[in-house]
């Protein structure tokens, strides 16, 4: 049979007590890395998601901002053609060639702020601050969907102005 004094036994207990906080520490420690992983691992998550959704309003964008070219030649010849009537049917359609002339600028102004903006985005902004990435993906998503409307509805505006018979 054993026999433990009582400040042994204490001192066994206090030992104990003292093990079982450091493990219980450090798996809590360990837990936070795994939570740190997590989070990092969301962050990283996200900012792909963000940098494909960039990539995929750029696409949409460049739909529209194709057809552009083509709608402002049509205009232009449709604006030559009023030019080259009499003064009474030149007269009588000056509304059509305010409303060809403010479409062609709308389409300039789209041409010019999609450009713009494929020149200065940077997709390889701060990717090893994903913080700062996700801030830069996100107001480059919001600029390409201003720009994409932009150019949709100066495309839309050609399109009814060029469908008008006079």
């Amino acid at each position: 049979m054993i026999i433990i004094k009582k400040n042994s036994m204490r001192k066994i207990s206090i030992a104990g007590l003292s093990v079982l906080f450091v493990l219980f520490t450090a798996c809590k420690s360990g837990d936070k890395k795994s939570d740190d992983k997590l989070s990092a691992d969301a962050l990283k998550a996200k900012a792909d998601s963000l940098y494909t959704a960039v990539i995929d309003e750029h696409d949409a964008g460049m739909v529209g901002w194709m057809k552009i070219e083509g709608r402002q030649t049509q205009i232009n010849s449709l604006l030559d053609s009023i030019a080259k009537l009499p003064a009474k049917a030149q007269s009588s359609l000056a509304d059509l060639k305010a409303k060809l002339n403010d479409a062609n600028t709308a389409l300039s102004n789209a041409y010019k702020e999609m450009d713009v903006w494929m020149q200065e985005m940077n997709l390889d902004s701060a990717a090893n601050d994903l913080e700062t990435r996700l801030r830069y993906l996100s107001d480059e998503k919001l600029k390409g969907s201003k720009i994409t409307e932009m150019i949709n509805s100066s495309v839309q505006k050609a399109d009814s102005l060029l469908k008008v018979k006079f």
